[in-house]
């Protein structure tokens, strides 16, 4: 892969050059914007609990920072591939990767705890589905694949298997939950067409357990693919690289909402922040697009208004979570300029109808497609974008290749020392134990 991604780059165009020129200079330019953390690879996703961020970064690592001062508090390295995915469980981390494994690490010492090979092809997208006490995982092998939480020692052996779907035609990107519902447990899922599947999760315990997902139905509405999706109050809301962000009322309701209009962008929308959706009961919607972030004002559903648009990133933005600072609101976001910044939420506000001087960077050449590697054209762009020179972050102490077959795995490593923990305990900077991190719903 490496000798291709080479190859390629002596293909480079005067439009990639300048593209990259302008980037440089637009990340001088933002150097110290948003309170910067800066990272060695690039974040693919992330998660903020507590005063923390966690990215699962294209540097084959899962990294844990202090959102106060940006040091680097856990590094968790093992994966033999970008780490694409990630969720909590229990106190427990799980992450996900291109290298098609599922791998589950103790929060406190950093231990591997088990592998699992779960998918034929690239991991996208963990998402725990607490009350079936099920993990779900999507793949670009166009699978859904769902493991066993339930046994108190789940963490410390390889994911059980309980079954799988098959029913999409492109890569699985996105997963999202409803569990607000009296009588069932739905699933969204999102391929790279734009395509979205409902699922009722039916879940059965004992002997013979397993877990069932039988398709409610399919809905449309996107002309590509889908990169991120957030279910919340009845409301579906997505963000496409068709440049657009939509929100669709699932399930419907009896008196059918009034027609609501698509988010429209300049470029692909990679992320989206429904506040709504999340404990912060406030009307607005946050997207990334491009490099930039913008807020949508959604106090009335069937008129959106652009409240605010601001240049946050040299990169793509490719994340956005919230953190409760002080209880005061802070939004985070991850970018493949290689950085976190953090966005008071209050002057993001009072940025309404303030004219705003974008710089705009040169228009991104279309991708050198190497046919020696068999991936879409989205993993093709995806690849581009991550895997530079930025390999040298990756250290030899990654494990042998797993053996093929669901479920097999790897021995675990023996425990780490306390020495190898990145801070000492009972400083102000100790990790917390297992039980005091959040459930996955209280993840922002």
């Amino acid at each position: 892969m490496h000798a291709t991604l080479n190859t390629a780059q002596l293909f480079r165009t005067e439009a990639d050059m300048a593209l990259d020129e302008a980037r440089k200079r637009k990340a001088d330019k933002l150097k110290d914007l948003g309170q910067p953390i800066k990272l060695p690879s690039k974040p693919i996703a992330m998660q903020v609990a507590g005063d923390a961020v966690w990215t699962a970064e294209s540097g084959h690592v899962l990294r844990k920072s202090s959102l106060e001062t940006g040091a680097t508090l856990q590094l968790f390295k093992g994966h033999d591939g970008p780490v694409s995915a990630l969720a909590f469980a229990d106190g427990y981390v799980i992450t996900g990767s291109w290298d098609k494994t599922i791998r589950v690490w103790d929060t406190s010492t950093k231990t591997l705890l088990s592998t699992t090979v779960a998918h034929r092809d690239f991991i996208k997208t963990l998402i725990v589905i607490p009350s079936q006490r099920v993990l779900a995982s999507g793949s670009s092998d166009k699978s859904i694949r769902f493991w066993d939480l339930s046994d108190p020692n789940w963490a410390r052996s390889p994911l059980k298997a309980l079954g799988a779907c098959s029913a999409h035609t492109r890569p699985v990107v996105c997963l999202a939950v409803d569990e607000n519902s009296f009588t069932c447990t739905r699933l969204f899922s999102a391929d790279s067409a734009g395509f979205i599947k409902v699922w009722l999760i039916e879940r059965q315990y004992g002997v013979h357990a397993k877990c069932r997902a039988v398709l409610e139905t399919e809905l449309g509405g996107h002309r590509t693919g889908i990169n991120e999706m957030r279910h919340g109050g009845g409301l579906l809301w997505t963000a496409s690289t068709d440049a657009t962000a939509r929100l669709t009322a699932y399930p419907v309701p009896r008196n059918p909402l009034e027609p609501i209009p698509e988010l429209q962008h300049d470029m692909a929308v990679k992320c989206i922040l429904p506040l709504p959706a999340t404990k912060i009961s406030q009307p607005y919607v946050l997207t990334g697009s491009g490099d930039s972030i913008r807020l949508y004002d959604i106090s009335t559903l069937h008129e959106p208004e652009v409240i605010a648009e601001f240049d946050a990133h040299a990169h793509d933005v490719t994340a956005l979570a919230y953190w409760l600072r002080e209880n005061k609101l802070w939004i985070v976001s991850a970018s493949l300029d290689g950085t976190i910044r953090k966005w008071n939420f209050t002057e993001i506000v009072n940025q309404r109808r303030q004219p705003k001087a974008k710089q705009r960077l040169p228009t991104p050449p279309a991708p050198v497609v190497v046919p020696s590697i068999a991936l879409t054209a989205e993993e093709e762009a995806e690849l581009e974008d991550l895997m530079d020179s930025e390999d040298s972050d990756s250290d030899g102490s990654r494990e042998d290749s797993p053996e093929p077959g669901y479920g097999s795995h790897q021995p675990s490593p023996p425990p780490a020392s306390s020495a190898g923990g990145s801070s000492a305990h009972g400083s102000s900077e100790s990790l917390p134990k297992p039980e005091s991190l959040p459930k996955p719903a209280d993840v922002a």
